[in-house]
C-alpha cells in the first residue's frame, strides 16, 4: 500500500524533462524540483516522502544532514549520478540512502524503484501500528513527530509516554492531532515544546478507541514545522556546550549556601544531568540551554569529579581574602576558583550585577 499523491522531490540539474515530470505526475506523485541553495530548509518546508538527489550536485553532506535532521531522517533517499567509480558508489550506499540509479535512466525505471521503496516504507509503518493495546521502544529508533504520525496514519486516538533519565512525560493524540500535553506541572502547550526535543530515552503507546479531550490542538503537519526548527536549534546549541547533555554538573561547592535555591544556578546544588536542568526549569528549553552554556562558561556549574579535585587543591591552600567576591564571580575563568570555606557577602549594588534568573547571591549584610 502506498501513500495517496506521494511527494517526491527532485534535486539534481541536468535530464530532468518535461516527460520525466509528466510521467511522474501521471502516476500520481507531486513533484517539486529543487536548487541546492538552502535545500534543507525547502525541504523541511515540502515535507516530502522521498528524495531523489545526485551528490556531486548537492553534495555528499546533504546525506548526513538529512538523516540527522529531526523530521527528515526516515525519508528515503535515491542519489542517481553518471560515470561513478565503484568506490564511489559504495561510500554512498554507506551514507544509508536506499537506492542508487545510474544515469542515464529511463523515467519508468525511476517510478518502478520509487513505488518499490514507498511500499516497502508503508508496510513498515503499517507494521509498527500495533494491534495491541500498547507497544514500547526506544525514542533512538522512532522520535515524537514518528509516533505523532503513527497514530495519524492509522487513524488511533491515545497517549504517548515518554521516559527519560528517570523524567516522565506524555502526548495525547487524537487521530494525529495533538490535544494535551504533561511534563511537571507545565501548562500543556509548554510540555510540548520541551517534549519534542526528547530524543533519547524509551516510549510506550496506550491506544483507545474513544477521542479524549483536548486543551490544545496540534496536527502532525503543525507540530513538524512548529518544532523541527526547534530541534535544529536545540541541537546546534547542545553542540557548542563542552560537556554531553547526560553528563552530571553540579553548583560549586563554595557558592551552595549563597546562591538562591530557585534560580536556575541554585536547582543545581545537587549534582543533575544538562538535560534535567533544562526540562525542569520553568524557562523554554533554548533559554535554559543558553543560560546554562553561561554558567558553564563563568566556571559557576561543573561537573563533580572536577569539583573533587579542586577541593583537594584548596584544602592545602591557606583561606584567601577576597574584597569583591561578586566582581571575580563575574569574571570567572577555568583556573580562578573560590576557596569552598568561603562565605560570599555582597552589598545590594553588587547583586544587581547577576542576571537574577541565571544566579542570584543572597544579601548577607
Amino acid at each position: 500500500m502506498i501513500l495517496t499523491n506521494p511527494k517526491i522531490t527532485i534535486a539534481f540539474a541536468d535530464n530532468i524533462t518535461s516527460k520525466m515530470l509528466e510521467t511522474l505526475f501521471n502516476n500520481g506523485f507531486e513533484v517539486s524540483v529543487m536548487e541546492k541553495n538552502n535545500i534543507i530548509s525547502a525541504l523541511h518546508n515540502i515535507q516530502p516522502d522521498l528524495i531523489v538527489f545526485d551528490p556531486s550536485y548537492c553534495g555528499i553532506g546533504l546525506i548526513k544532514e538529512i538523516k540527522s535532521h529531526p523530521r527528515l531522517h526516515t525519508v528515503p533517499l535515491i542519489a542517481t549520478a553518471k560515470k561513478v567509480a565503484q568506490e564511489s558508489k559504495i561510500r554512498i550506499m554507506s551514507l544509508n540512502v536506499d537506492d542508487f540509479i545510474s544515469k542515464p535512466f529511463y523515467t519508468e525505471e525511476l517510478v518502478a524503484r520509487i513505488e518499490l521503496i514507498l511500499s516497502e516504507k508503508s508496510e513498515k509503518v503499517h507494521r509498527a501500528v500495533p494491534s495491541s493495546d500498547n507497544c514500547s521502544g526506544s525514542l533512538r529508533n522512532m522520535n515524537i513527530f514518528d509516533l505523532v504520525q503513527l497514530f495519524e496514519i492509522g487513524g488511533n486516538c491515545g497517549i504517548i509516554r515518554l521516559v527519560q533519565e528517570q523524567l516522565e512525560g506524555k502526548i495525547t493524540v487524537n487521530k494525529g492531532i495533538v490535544v494535551n500535553a504533561g511534563l511537571y506541572d507545565f501548562d500543556p502547550l509548554t510540555a510540548l515544546y520541551k517534549l519534542v526535543l526528547w530524543s533519547e530515552g524509551s516510549f510506550k503507546l496506550h491506544f483507545t478507541n474513544t477521542m479524549l479531550s483536548a486543551k490544545i490542538e496540534y496536527s502532525y503537519n503543525h507540530l513538524v514545522k512548529e518544532h523541527s526548527k526547534r530541534a535544529d536549534l536545540w541541537k546546534n546549541l547542545a553542540n557548542t556546550i563542552p560537556v554531553q547533555k547526560s553528563d552530571l554538573l553540579q553548583l560549586r561547592k563554595d557558592l551552595r549556601n549563597a546562591v538562591d535555591g530557585k534560580t536556575l544556578a541554585g536547582s543545581f546544588r545537587k549534582p543533575k544531568t544538562i538535560f534535567n536542568g533544562v526540562m525542569s526549569c520553568d524557562t523554554d528549553a533554548l533559554t535554559a540551554l543558553r543560560q546554562i552554556k553561561t554558567l558553564l562558561d563563568e566556571n559557576v556549574l561543573i561537573e563533580p569529579d572536577i569539583q573533587q579535585k579542586q577541593s583537594a587543591t584548596l584544602e592545602n591552600k591557606d583561606k584567601q581574602i577576597i574584597h569583591n567576591p561578586v566582581a571575580s564571580l563575574l569574571n570567572l575563568g577555568r583556573k580562578k576558583i573560590l576557596p569552598s570555606s568561603l562565605v560570599i557577602k555582597t552589598s545590594k549594588k553588587n547583586i544587581n550585577r547577576i542576571p537574577k534568573d541565571l544566579l542570584q547571591v543572597k544579601n548577607n549584610n
